[in-house]
Order: structure tokens, then sequence, then C-alpha cells
């Protein structure tokens, strides 16, 4: 379960789904259980609770990006932003970025 101060105007973003989908994955891993949905909870919104579905192909995307991410913490080699320079206007890293 995520909690979001937040209210909820009808779209979920893609950091919560995937905050939601890495929760998912860790309890998995950790207790051998499947996990099929999780949920967020918006605080500004009267707690409001939304089920998020969650699959295998979820936890497969998620396994994946945990390992390109440590692939490059153990390389220092950063990818090319200039070939998702979209990608950096939802990075909240942006504000200090070596771009």
């Amino acid at each position: 379960m995520g909690y979001k101060f937040a209210e909820f105007k009808g779209e979920i973003y893609d950091t919560y789904l995937t905050q939601i989908y890495c929760y998912s994955l860790l309890i998995k891993e950790n207790t051998g259980r499947d996990v099929n949905r999780g949920y967020l909870v918006y605080t500004r919104s009267k707690n409001k609770l939304v089920e998020i579905p969650v699959t295998s192909v979820d936890l497969e995307k998620v396994e994946k990006t945990a390992g390109e991410i440590l692939e490059l913490v153990e390389t220092g080699i950063l990818p090319d932003t200039k070939a998702n320079i979209k990608k950096c206007n939802l990075c909240t890293y942006s504000n200090i970025c070596v771009k």
C-alpha cells in the first residue's frame, strides 16, 4: 500500500505504479507469496483507496529496470540523455543531473 499526500484526480502516475510494483516484488521475494494487487491511498481525497492490479509482466519490468539501474551503478556509465530528453521532464533528479 502506498500513501500519497495528494488529491486523486482520476490519473495514476507511472511513478506511483512503479512504487506499487516494487513493493509487490519485494513482498514476493521475501515471503514467496504472489501479489496480484496493491493499493494507493490519497490522503487529500478523504483517504480514497485505489486498487492497482499487479501482473507478472509488471514484476518482470521492475526486475529488468532494477537490473539496468544496478548496471549503471556498477559501471558508472550514464545513459545518453539526448536520446531520451522527454524522460528528463518526468525525472525527479533533473534539477541535479549532470546532463
